[in-house]
Order: structure tokens, then C-alpha cells, then sequence
């Protein structure tokens, strides 16, 4: 049985219904399991595919993982795959990776949400100030005073070059 996802640009997706049977946005909003129909006001078509992607491969490999006979083995490969599958899916620029992130808030995939919050946290980890700001493309706008009060309450956290960023 199908469903149909429409985009925020108007672009619909027809999808098994097994897909976004879980989805909490679904489950959520009124009648849309019933209706067979869900327009997704904060999706782009461009996001709606790479969501697409995920949960079938997602759903593609637990099926395969659970209806295993040798179930230790296959599930351990199982899940290697999909973590380089994962690895692979998240080699995105920045502006989809927000939208990957906003995407499955609001649709309520955690799986998906953990996903590119790690990433977006793998991305940031160990690096200076100056490059997240650069990252971001945010300025450093903060007055001496500010700077100051910066440097007294974080300093621990603070690494030489963050500091000096913040001279």
C-alpha cells in the first residue's frame, strides 16, 4: 500500500506505507495515516529524497537482519554496512546537513537525528574558535569586556588557540 509525501516545493513522493508507518509526524497529525497523504511544510524535495533513502535503507536492513538464520554473524556484517553506508550518506554540505537535522526533528526520526547530530559534533570537535566561526560564517563581535569575561569563566575549556582568538 502507498503513500504520498509532498515536499514544501511541491514535489511529491509516492512511498510504501511501511516506511513511514513509524514516523511521528504521522502519527501525530490527524487522519494522515488514514488519508494515505502528508504534505511536509519544512521538507525540501531535495531533503525528502535523502529521508527516502534512509529509512528504506534503514528498513531494508533490519528486515534482512532479523529475518537472518545465522543471526550473530549476518547481524554483525548488517550492521557494518549500514554503518558505512551511514558514513557515506553523511558526506553532505553544510546547508543539507542542517536540513537532514531540522528534517528529522520534525518528522520525528531519532535514528536519523542522532545520525547528523553526531556528525554536525564530529565536525566541530577539536577545532579552534577561529574555524567555527569561519564554519558558521559568524564574527567575533563580542567587546573587550565580553572577551574578557569569556576568558575568566572558560578558561578550562579554552585551548591556546581559542585564546589567542579571543585576545
Amino acid at each position: 500500500m502507498s503513500f504520498l509525501l509532498k515536499s514544501s516545493d511541491g514535489i511529491s513522493f509516492e512511498v510504501d506505507k511501511t516506511l513511514v508507518h513509524d514516523w511521528l509526524i504521522v502519527q501525530n497529525v490527524e487522519g494522515a495515516f488514514e488519508s494515505q497523504e502528508l504534505t511536509l511544510e519544512n521538507v525540501t524535495s531535495e531533503i525528502l529524497t535523502l529521508l527516502i533513502a534512509y529509512c528504506k535503507k534503514h528498513q531494508h536492513q533490519a528486515s534482512s537482519a532479523s529475518s537472518s538464520s545465522t543471526a550473530s554473524v549476518t547481524s554483525k556484517s548488517h550492521a557494518d554496512e549500514l554503518k558505512q553506508w551511514d558514513a557515506q550518506f553523511m558526506k553532505v554540505s553544510l546547508p543539507t546537513l542542517f536540513g537532514l537535522i531540522k528534517a528529522a526533528d520534525y518528522i520525528g526520526i531519532e535514528s536519523l537525528a542522532d545520525l547528523t547530530c553526531k556528525t554536525l559534533a564530529d565536525l566541530l570537535s577539536d577545532k579552534p574558535l577561529s574555524e567555527i566561526r569561519k564554519t558558521f560564517g559568524l564574527k567575533n563581535d563580542f567587546t573587550p569586556q565580553e572577551k574578557e569575561k569569556v576568558l575568566r569563566e572558560n578558561n578550562w575549556a579554552l585551548t591556546d588557540q581559542d585564546r589567542e582568538d579571543l585576545q
